[in-house]
């Protein structure tokens, strides 16, 4: 699957870039744009339930779990982390050698495993 790289045009739209790569990698042909205009998301932030939702609204599965590090190699990807306190990325996978990720403030990030 190709995960493209969608990058936020402000410090709010971390979730909303975070939702359209994923829907993007799955054959939806969406923006940033097209979603805050479309379905009504604001530019005011994304919390994890609207986040939840917005998912739900471009047809892709959607919950929440908590998890510890050393667990995430039981997730599918590409999937949606919240990274720190604010700030969502998108994880394209997991290697022996560390964390693929699409952050949406920076590009491709990697970092590696402790």
């Amino acid at each position: 699957m190709k995960l493209p790289v969608v990058l936020q045009s402000n410090s709010t739209e971390c979730g909303i870039a975070c939702i359209t790569m994923i829907a993007n990698a799955h054959g939806r042909n969406c923006s940033i744009g097209q979603i805050r205009r479309d379905l009504g998301y604001a530019r005011m932030g994304t919390s994890l339930r609207t986040l939840i939702d917005l998912a739900r609204d471009v047809q892709l599965h959607a919950r929440a779990v908590r998890l510890e590090p050393e667990e995430a190699g039981a997730l599918r990807t590409p999937c949606v982390l919240l990274w720190g306190t604010q700030h969502f990325v998108v994880l394209k996978r997991i290697s022996r050698r560390g964390w693929h990720l699409h952050d949406p403030a920076a590009g491709v990030r990697f970092y590696r495993n402790a």
